[in-house]
Formats: C-alpha cells, structure tokens, sequence
C-alpha cells in the first residue's frame, strides 16, 4: 500500500521534493529563530512597549509606542516616527522592533505606524493612514510622555 502511494504521488507530480522543502523550511526557520526570539518576546512583554494604540478610528490605524528605557513620565524626549516600507502592499508596524528597541534604549520615544496596505485601501488611502498617525503622535507627544496618558 506504501508503494502505490508513493506511485500515485509521484504520477501526481508530487513525489519527496515537498518533505525535502519542508525540512529545509523546518531548518532555515530554527537556524533564524535563536536571533529573533529575544526581539519577540521584548514586543510582547516588555513593559516599554505599549502596542495597539489606536490613532484614528479606520481599520489598521493603531501604533506601537517603544518607551525609553529609563523614562520618566512628562519628560521630554527626542521622538522617532516609524513607518515600514513593504511597497504599498505589505508591512505591519511590528517590523520596526528591532530599530526601535535599539533607538528607545538609546533614550528616544519611538513610534511605529500601521496603515492600510492594498487593497484595503488606494495610495491615497495609505498617506491619509500615515499623516493622520504622525499628526496624532505630534498632538500627543506636545501633552505628555505616551506613559502617562489616559
């Protein structure tokens, strides 16, 4: 019954070059996953994050704030404003954690926007996501540290 299958996968064009792929996917994922487990679990336990603040009411209107790491509330820091590339149709605010862990433990309050990429929404539809997010961090960095606010 073995032998038939591996005949009828290979009549399929399926064959073993799929497992040899899976394991090759299987060992590039844990040769990469030792560099970017610690940047993982920073984003989703680190107290100096504080991710999914929504800037607007549309759909993907939300930022991350990275905190500096020896903030104080109501301080005034030099603010950095992320927005990840990714051609219009790709990118997710997470993708600046790495930068922006290195730039608030250098004493910077960091910004990460999410948009809307296509096709949620047009070219206009993005630089619309994107200055009502930096319009809104500049409102709110004039108040106070993101820490403090409600």
């Amino acid at each position: 019954m073995l032998r038939l299958t591996g005949v009828l996968l290979s009549y399929l064009g399926l064959g073993y070059h799929w497992a040899i792929d899976f394991w090759r996917f299987v060992a590039y994922t844990m040769l990469l996953l030792p560099g970017f487990l610690p940047m993982i679990v920073f984003y989703f336990f680190s107290p100096r994050v504080i991710r999914n603040v929504a800037y607007g009411s549309g759909p993907r209107q939300t930022l991350d704030w990275y905190l500096p790491r020896h903030g104080k509330p109501c301080q005034r820091y030099p603010v950095v404003i992320y927005v990840t590339g990714g051609a219009w149709s790709i990118g997710y605010k997470a993708w600046g954690a790495i930068l922006a862990e290195r730039l608030s433990a250098a004493g910077a309050l960091v910004a990460t926007i999410d948009y809307r990429n296509f096709p949620q929404g047009n070219a206009l539809d993005m630089l619309q996501d994107v200055n009502t997010g930096i319009s809104w961090i500049c409102s709110q960095v004039k108040r106070c540290h993101p820490a403090a606010l409600p």
